[in-house]
């Protein structure tokens, strides 16, 4: 054990950890970063080379940011017309397939209740056209064409 460099000799460090503690633990954490830098330099990310995980990830992540914004106009279009803004509480808010975007809401009506109503943000390809009540044959006609028996995600759902 006298011919091992003083790094590998035991002696070497019982007699720093009783001499001089905080020397041994920086002594520790410097050789504990150059193992972490070697280990992470063997397998490089080769530049130019595309990441095929990464970009489904980031495709992912910029089509939740679209439904999520879609989400965000309806619903602020819906409280922005009520007659008490303040009282507007967001039930349920799906994207279809198709990008449409699909409300259950809660607010208060004229006499002081709360009702629940639906509300349909149709995509057209450019923006979003919104029903925010069910009042008009329009609007139900645009909740039956685009939110009944279609499926949806919640962009803010995070699995």
């Amino acid at each position: 054990m006298e011919n091992l460099p003083a790094l590998l000799n035991p002696k070497f460090w019982l007699y720093l950890v009783r001499n001089s503690p905080l020397k041994s633990v920086i002594i520790i954490l410097i050789i504990g970063v150059f193992i972490w830098g070697l280990s992470s330099s063997m397998h490089p990310l080769q530049p130019g080379a595309p990441d095929k995980q990464s970009e489904a990830v980031d495709k992912k992540y910029a089509e939740t940011q679209e439904q999520q914004a879609r989400v965000a106009s309806v619903l602020t279009y819906i409280q922005d017309h009520l007659r008490n803004p303040d009282s507007f509480k967001s039930k349920t808010a799906l994207v279809t397939e198709k990008g449409d975007v699909c409300c259950e809401y809660r607010a208060q009506n004229g006499f002081g209740g709360m009702d629940i109503d639906r509300a349909v943000g149709v995509w057209n390809g450019t923006n979003v056209v919104v029903f925010p009540s069910m009042n008009s044959s329009k609007a139900r006609n645009a909740w039956a064409n685009h939110c009944a028996g279609h499926s949806g995600t919640d962009p803010f759902y995070i699995k």
